[in-house]
């Protein structure tokens, strides 16, 4: 099965496999596939590198996004101060 397939599935972050890839998370944020890979580049976000794959653990996904809500909340209430 095409992973571009499999990623228009997702209603529910339960849906999401235990693993996803960087095209996962691209569906998931609603980010181009190159962002996604940009991110797991990146020293914050929880990806996992198999030789030239990426993992993401889904629940360390779905932690780190949520941490990105509560940056984001948090400089919201900074700049109405």
């Amino acid at each position: 099965m095409k992973e571009e397939n499999r990623t228009q599935n997702y209603r529910t972050y339960q849906d999401l496999p235990l693993t996803l890839s960087p095209n996962d998370v691209a569906a998931v944020l609603g980010i181009s596939r190159m962002n996604a890979y940009r991110l797991c580049h990146g020293h914050n976000f929880p990806a996992i590198r198999l030789g030239k794959r990426f993992l993401i653990p889904r629940d360390r996904f779905l932690e780190w996004l949520e941490q990105q809500g509560k940056g984001n909340h948090l400089n919201q209430e900074n700049e109405r101060k």
